[in-house]
């Protein structure tokens, strides 16, 4: 936070290893495992040996056409996207929510009443609604959102224009984008793990079977369950299986405190991106 309250930093880490996956039981039909959970390995083995089958994006079909109420009408619908994207990309949205029907009440179109708003406004407002952040901010207090990606870290500097009636917000400065998402954690953890399993001895054909299992084990599950507060936690990962394919290899793996270093120095670049510029002294 930067402007009218002290400079404080948060965490938003909560929602890692959404329920966007799940594995079901074929013989009694009924769902298994959920979430990370369902791409962890053990998982994946109890899986092949129980014929369980793999459930993905099933929410995409929760919303079919015979489930709409009768006589529900939608006022205003409001569709989050990307920093960066502009009016062209939004005629584009615009078009396909119309097109699909969901919104549409008979005989009308939702379309002039369909609102846009960035996903990193939409999460601003989605943690002032969860936490107690709402009462440190007033007007014209500044405060920049950090959205770390897949492949891009992008910071927005917002400044808050009104309180009342309800929270508004305005753009201090355009998006920045930094390219330091989790992809460099990826290429950091295979790096490192190649190089230790090298130091084994082992031969080359066992460590590509061992890196191959670690590195989709350390994506799915390890890395989503990482915790600031536990930084020195030791993880756990399946780099192998047994012969009788019901077991397997561990590898322990320290946390991320070695890499507080980039994590301090990525803050203090977003930091400097949306310094204030100090005001001449007297």
């Amino acid at each position: 936070m930067m402007g009218e309250t002290n400079n404080a930093s948060y965490h938003a880490v909560a929602w890692t290893g959404g329920e966007q996956f799940d594995y079901e039981d074929t013989n009694n039909g009924v769902a298994v495992s959920f979430g990370a959970e369902a791409l962890s390995q053990d998982t994946k083995m109890d899986a092949e040996d129980n014929d369980w089958v793999f459930v993905e994006n099933f929410k995409l079909y929760l919303h079919s056409a015979h489930m709409k109420v009768d006589g529900m009408k939608l006022d205003q619908v409001v569709l989050a996207h990307p920093n960066g994207w502009d009016v062209r990309q939004q005629s584009f949205l615009r078009n396909a929510a119309v097109e699909c029907g969901v919104f549409n009440p008979p005989g009308e179109t939702i379309a002039k009443n369909i609102r846009f708003e960035t996903e990193a406004e939409a999460s601003v407002h989605y943690c002032i609604k969860h936490t107690n952040l709402s009462s440190q901010l007033n007007v014209g207090a500044r405060f920049a959102v950090c959205d770390a990606g897949g492949s891009t870290v992008d910071a927005t500097l917002y400044r808050v224009t009104s309180t009342q009636p309800v929270l508004q917000l305005g753009e201090v400065d355009a998006s920045a984008s930094i390219p330091f998402g989790e992809i460099v954690a990826n290429r950091t953890f295979e790096a490192r793990l190649s190089k230790g399993l090298e130091a084994l001895g082992l031969d080359s054909d066992t460590v590509g079977d061992y890196s191959k299992a670690a590195i989709e084990d350390f994506e799915f599950t390890t890395k989503r369950s990482f915790d600031f507060d536990n930084p020195d936690r030791k993880f756990n990962i399946k780099v192998a299986r047994d012969k009788a394919g019901h077991g397997g290899h561990l590898l322990g793996v320290p946390g991320g405190k070695s890499d507080a270093s980039e994590i301090e120095a990525l803050k203090s670049r977003i930091v400097s991106m949306y310094a204030p510029t100090p005001l001449p002294q007297a």
